[in-house]
């Protein structure tokens, strides 16, 4: 996970216009059905299908 990526443990922050420390739009939403889909196995009943939508759409229009 991007948290865990040593390329950007040292930096957490984008500074001066760049973004070399920017996680990837697609990165990010693939991070996400990750997490809703552990919470689903360890029985988060609201981390269906449908609730991992409204999350999606949020990050696909920033």
């Amino acid at each position: 996970m991007f948290a865990r990526d040593p390329e950007f443990c040292a930096r957490k922050r984008n500074r001066d216009g760049g973004f070399s420390s920017s996680m990837l739009r697609d990165d990010q939403q693939d991070e996400l059905r990750k997490i809703f889909a552990a919470q689903r196995r360890l029985g988060n009943p609201q981390a269906s299908e449908d609730s991992v939508g409204k999350p999606r759409r949020q990050f696909s229009t920033r």
